[in-house]
């Protein structure tokens, strides 16, 4: 079994590197690195705005980020032996996330589009399995999942308030 690894610099945007990636899936594009099933594969992967949405972000760059560039993806990986149609099994031996990460809301993109006209960003700081950030208590103190979209912009949200939060 070998190793294989895609690396970034994650203070460089995929057009500074773009031997590590692409943001347009086609068939074309050729694969980074090749590997044999069992092989271990290491991705570093760029977070949806590649960047933009960094710990300084304006609320103009939240407003008009450049949407040609999001969705970067790290690879492709060719899998030796594989075909057309088969069905690839992977096993993830680990997630590492980054130290910072944001919640963004840019005008007229994304699902709820519609009902967030304003742009609206807040950062995360990540560490020991923990996501943090000052002002919002609420979404540190529950678990918050958009549990489905009724009508847009109406959704049912769920929310888990663990008892133990209160009782120490």
């Amino acid at each position: 079994m070998a190793v294989r690894e895609i690396r970034i610099d994650r203070g460089k945007p995929l057009t500074e590197e773009p031997g590590n990636g692409h943001n347009r899936w086609h068939p074309d594009i050729a694969p980074l690195i090749r590997c044999q099933p069992g092989d271990e594969v290491v991705l570093e992967t760029r977070d949806a705005f590649d960047g933009q949405m960094g710990p300084d972000a304006s609320p103009e760059t939240v407003a008009a980020p450049n949407l040609d560039v999001v969705h970067p993806l790290t690879g492709p990986v060719h899998i030796e032996g594989a075909e057309p149609g088969d069905v690839l099994e992977a096993e993830i031996l680990d997630v590492e996330p980054d130290r910072y990460g944001y919640t963004v809301q840019v005008p007229g993109f994304g699902f709820a589009r519609d009902a967030f006209p304003e742009p609206f960003k807040v950062n995360w700081d990540i560490a020991d399995g923990w996501a943090t950030q000052a002002y919002a208590i609420c979404s540190i103190a529950v678990d918050l999942k958009i549990s489905q979209l009724l009508d847009a912009p109406n959704m049912l949200v769920s929310a888990f308030l663990p008892e133990n939060l209160f009782t120490g």
